[in-house]
């Protein structure tokens, strides 16, 4: 599989691999700055620092730090082009490799299915192999270089890092460990979506209130996206609140619906959370806007 996956790189192999020789350059650059400084500093306690010492080690900092900068913006751009390159050829083989399928296959797999897998699944693969060229690649020879100028410059006291690292590479261990299980659930959730909207007084969260809430459940089944459920019900407002005239001919809703048909929200919001049952992915339109209303229901 991951012979496959990378495969896909095909022309963008030039920036990846600019992208790893740059961060390798980046990482030294940032180590042998604090090298830099401690001797800057210990000239300094030993009082041999003249004035052409300290200019010369105070530009030399400062290149070491616009060249660390520069190591970094190019590493950031030719990872980007690079990720977004391999998300491109990735995107492009599984359409041709889709157009090769009997209608059995399509069938099966659905039209739904297989845009999700060319879009939500590309970006995921995108965004895993940008990780991997900078942060997965960086990290460990962040560490590597890290301990080695920790001998030069401390001695012994780098033998806290025999210690240390054990701690850290059970933190990811288990980190690993817990993240994957979190990651397949989240992919099960694209087979169920709660799609939502709600009415509201006004635009400002803090003043205005819900006066509808409305739903749709999706499921995939054999294949295929099915209705599986529906809600809409009104809200009724709080003591002394009414429906303004403008809201009222937006929605169509006026402050004597809401008395006649409307319940508490407490109780939407009960059915609302037995709906969602905590495995469904919420969808909606300007859902910021939404929100915003949902946290103060």
């Amino acid at each position: 599989m991951l012979k496959r996956l990378l495969g896909s790189v095909r022309e963008y192999k030039k920036p990846t691999i600019v992208t790893l020789i740059f961060i390798m350059l980046e990482a030294i650059i940032e180590v042998c700055i604090p090298a830099v400084t401690a001797d800057l500093i210990n000239a300094i306690e030993d009082g041999v620092a003249t004035k052409e010492i300290l200019i010369s080690r105070g530009i030399l900092l400062i290149a070491m730090a616009i060249a660390s900068l520069t190591c970094g913006g190019i590493a950031g751009y030719a990872c980007a082009k690079a990720s977004a390159g391999f998300a491109k050829n990735l995107r492009h083989d599984l359409f041709y490799k889709v157009q090769g399928y009997s209608f059995e296959n399509i069938d099966k797999f659905s039209t739904s299915s297989l845009v999700t897998r060319m879009t939500t699944d590309v970006n995921n693969v995108q965004m895993s192999f940008m990780m991997i060229i900078r942060t997965a690649v960086r990290s460990p020879l962040m560490l590597i270089f890290s301990v080695a100028m920790s001998a030069y410059m401390g001695g012994w006291l780098a033998a806290t890092f025999v210690v240390v690292i054990p701690i850290l590479g059970g933190g990811l261990w288990l980190i690993g460990r817990f993240a994957m299980p979190a990651f397949r659930a989240v992919f099960k959730k694209y087979d169920r979506l709660f799609l939502f909207d709600t009415e509201t007084t006004g635009l400002s969260f803090s003043c205005d209130q819900i006066i509808e809430f409305a739903a749709v459940v999706v499921e995939q089944k054999d294949g295929q996206p099915v209705v599986v459920e529906e809600y809409d019900q009104l809200i009724t407002l709080s003591p002394g609140m009414t429906v303004p005239p403008l809201s009222e001919n937006l929605t169509g809703i006026s402050t004597q619906d809401l008395r006649e048909r409307g319940l508490p929200k407490e109780r939407v919001a009960r059915d609302v959370s037995e709906i969602i049952r905590g495995n469904t992915l919420l969808l909606a339109y300007n859902a910021h806007f939404d929100l915003s209303f949902l946290f103060y229901f």
